[in-house]
């Protein structure tokens, strides 16, 4: 049986949280992509396992996500959703890294 995007979601936030690199990278397929925020798009397993090992060494990165709706049809599966991420910064400070003005 598959599993359904949103408790698939679920256990990708819960990987995150723990800043498991291994098993974030392992929901993507071997031709998947990420997007991460002022870089170039990553493509293929090692790329977007580095996108993650990168978040990660900075200790004080933090990231989850919550999924508000999740569907699939026929073999595609897609999630919606909020998310937050943090860090203090290089030098331990508080620093923003995503600021946005919406009306979401």
């Amino acid at each position: 049986m598959t599993r359904i995007p949103l408790a698939v979601d679920d256990d990708w936030s819960t990987a995150a949280v723990a800043g498991d690199v291994d098993r974030v990278a392992s929901f993507y397929a071997k031709d998947g992509i990420a997007y991460p925020p002022g870089a170039p798009m990553a493509v293929g397993s090692a790329a977007t396992r580095k996108v993650w090992a990168d978040a990660f060494f900075d200790p004080t990165y933090q990231i989850s996500w919550k999924t508000t709706s999740a569907d699939v049809v026929k073999d595609t599966g897609w999630t919606v959703g909020t998310f937050q991420d943090s860090s203090k910064g290089p030098d331990g400070t508080w620093k923003a890294v995503h600021d946005m003005w919406n009306y979401d």
